[in-house]
């Protein structure tokens, strides 16, 4: 038996014992888990900027270490936080830019930073351009895939306004892994909450 049939095997064999469907996969974060390229990825609630913001991400998404975002990002571009995946391929990088920022903003927003990727990627296209709208917020997004020195780099941001500020949250990976995530990102995007004590202020 090959490579192949042995993977499709062992699949099959998780799949009736925990009777998930790994082949036509419905991910629904509130079951506590994703499943991602045939992976199963727990969830856990993960807190930044002092746990002022809360967002549900995989757990064994680690902060990225200092010397590895330092080499990964210059200095101008450096997010304030960045969850990885064990391998580094997959990441979510969040930025926080203070002060008051309203729903109608959003828009105005996402198209000037739009503009500018445009400007320092012109043979990218431009893709998902949209507002995700909640119960009491706009979203502002955009993706977009640029090559890099080992293949091509899927990325997708996200404007979010909450009370401290605008939240800037870039999520990335390599083309290969685009459509599996694609399906999970605006659901973890919506489990992004404040402290309380923060909307109180």
């Amino acid at each position: 038996m090959g490579y192949q049939e042995n993977l499709i095997q062992s699949l099959r064999e998780i799949k009736d014992e925990e009777k998930i469907n790994y082949f036509n996969v419905e991910n629904n974060i509130e079951k506590g888990y994703i499943i991602v390229r045939y992976e199963k990825l727990l969830l856990e609630e993960k807190e930044i900027y002092d746990s002022k913001i809360k967002i549900i991400l995989p757990k064994d998404f680690v902060l990225m270490n200092e010397e590895l975002v330092k080499i990964k990002y210059s200095s101008s571009d450096s997010p304030d936080y960045v969850y990885t995946s064990e391998d580094t391929t997959v990441n979510f990088n969040f930025s926080l830019e203070e002060g008051e920022i309203s729903n109608e903003d959003i828009e105005e927003i996402r198209d000037i930073i739009l503009r500018e990727f445009k400007r320092m990627y012109p043979s990218s296209k431009m893709e998902n351009i949209d507002i995700v709208e909640t119960e009491d917020k706009k979203i502002g997004t955009f993706s977009f895939i640029v090559p890099v020195l080992d293949g091509e780099l899927f990325n997708r941001l996200y404007f979010i306004p909450l009370t401290i500020g605008l939240l800037i949250l870039t999520f990335s990976c390599d083309v290969f892994q685009k459509k599996e995530w694609e399906g999970v990102i605006n659901k973890i995007i919506l489990t992004i909450k404040e402290n309380e004590k923060c909307k109180e202020v």
